[in-house]
């Protein structure tokens, strides 16, 4: 998500100002990345150094650091990411359920760390150049973003429209306490056959996939004057504490520090109409 601050001084941001887009499938972040903290995404996790390197280690603290450009992180996988104090990084993040992975750009298969993307990662840079002159992020849909970032429109996954149904649901109200027998019922299903269905269609346990969205959407509210225990209680979760540890898990940040890092990034989301939330 985002980093612990974004330092609005210095030559590498008056060339690359931070912002952020996103919709409920797609994630854009450019800007300073933070320092060094494990963190583990329910997406598919592009990262592109734009001056510079950044270093990459996947899994334990014990696991050896990667030096890359360009590397990629499969959804749930534990890793540590560090870039430079001042360098400025993009963080693309896909949500797995809408991509057939066996169709995507060879880069994207390969195990997750740095990865050897030379034609991919200058389809992105481009796409940021010109994101810079704009001064704008407008992506109309999915294939608007991809076509942008990829030169095409990533394959989707085809699943089962019970399940499918399911997914639109906890995406269009995150916040809603949707039970595992809620849904089952709803897909005339036993609770075990939806759990053991919506594993094998989306790749993740129904718990994990509802906690990743239910702390994704944090990121829609980051210019909001609501205060943190407000979002908490308003978005499901039992108290400050569980919140405050749930987005630590994935994001490696505190949600306080990640509002704080917003402060001076632009904020676009999909369907606003609005040029940005201020």
């Amino acid at each position: 998500m985002l980093p612990t601050c974004i330092n609005p001084l210095g030559e590498a941001n008056k060339k690359w100002p931070p912002m952020m887009w996103l919709n409920t499938d797609r994630f854009l972040y450019l800007g300073v990345i933070g320092q060094p903290a494990e963190r583990c995404f329910g997406a598919l996790a592009l990262y592109l150094s734009l001056q510079g390197a950044h270093r990459i280690r996947i899994g334990d603290k014990g696991s050896d650091w990667q030096s890359a450009k360009f590397s990629i992180v499969q959804p749930w996988c534990k890793h540590w990411l560090a870039f430079d104090e001042r360098s400025i990084g993009c963080l693309l993040l896909l949500e797995p359920e809408t991509l057939k992975f066996s169709a995507l750009p060879a880069p994207l298969q390969q195990p997750s760390g740095a990865v050897q993307a030379g034609e991919l990662a200058q389809k992105m840079h481009a796409a940021l150049e010109l994101l810079r002159t704009v001064g704008a992020c407008r992506y109309a849909s999915n294939d608007e973003f991809d076509r942008a970032f990829f030169g095409e429109p990533l394959a989707a996954r085809r699943l089962d429209v019970r399940v499918q149904k399911v997914l639109e649901r906890l995406k269009a109200s995150p916040n809603i306490t949707l039970s595992a027998e809620e849904c089952a019922e709803q897909a005339c299903l036993s609770t075990s056959r939806f759990l053991h269905l919506f594993k094998a269609e989306v790749g993740a346990p129904f718990r994990s996939y509802r906690a990743w969205h239910r702390a994704r959407s944090l990121l829609y509210h980051l210019k909001e004057q609501t205060s943190l225990t407000d979002f908490a209680l308003n978005y499901g979760y039992p108290d400050a504490t569980h919140f405050s540890h749930s987005i630590r898990r994935f994001a490696g940040f505190t949600p306080k520090a990640i509002h704080s890092g917003s402060r001076k990034v632009a904020l676009f989301v999909a369907g606003d109409t609005a040029s940005c939330r201020a």
